[in-house]
């Protein structure tokens, strides 16, 4: 994940700043971690992982979930040419939050790391991110620059008390 942080490090808001960017990896089936993307504009709350070879961008969006649909199709347009699918789910009704969640599978034949010489030498579990792998950090970390843009653009914001996460469903109320 050093290699996704890098990438998304370099995200820039609207007004050509470079965002915040904060990570706080997560403890969930899936390897991942949560990024907090700061701007002027506000702050921007997306989970990513790998489950090889499928990759997950999770996002929550307070609206609902036609209207997150309409506002973020260009935003995921390039995305989806690379083989992204999104879903978009309303989950909190009372609050009006929709679930954005997109999956994509990788090719298993091309992975996006390997273990480095250096790792089996010392015995330690380190990789190294293929040419193949840093393409789809890139893509992800280009695809969360424009989803940024597309929220500040659209006056989109995310709940910044309920992070998004895998499996990570809301008790609804009854």
């Amino acid at each position: 994940m050093a290699t996704l942080r890098a990438s998304m490090s370099k995200v820039v808001a609207m007004d050509g700043r470079h965002a915040t960017v904060e990570y706080k990896e997560s403890e969930f089936v899936i390897n991942g971690g949560a990024f907090s993307i700061c701007t002027g504009n506000g702050t921007y709350q997306i989970w990513v992982g790998i489950n090889w070879p499928r990759l997950f961008f999770i996002a929550y969006v307070c609206c609902d979930a036609t209207k997150a649909k309409e506002e973020l199709q260009f935003c995921f347009g390039g995305a989806k040419k690379v083989g992204w699918e999104f879903n978009y789910e309303n989950f909190r009704s009372d609050a009006n939050v929709v679930s954005v969640w997109g999956t994509c599978m990788t090719a298993m034949e091309h992975p996006l790391a390997i273990m480095s010489d250096t790792s089996r030498s010392q015995g330690s579990a380190t990789a190294d991110v293929t040419e193949y792998g840093h393409f789809w950090m890139t893509d992800i970390a280009m695809m969360a620059q424009s989803f940024v843009r597309t929220c500040e653009r659209s006056n989109l914001k995310t709940p910044v008390e309920t992070p998004p996460a895998p499996l990570a469903w809301p008790m609804r109320r009854r």
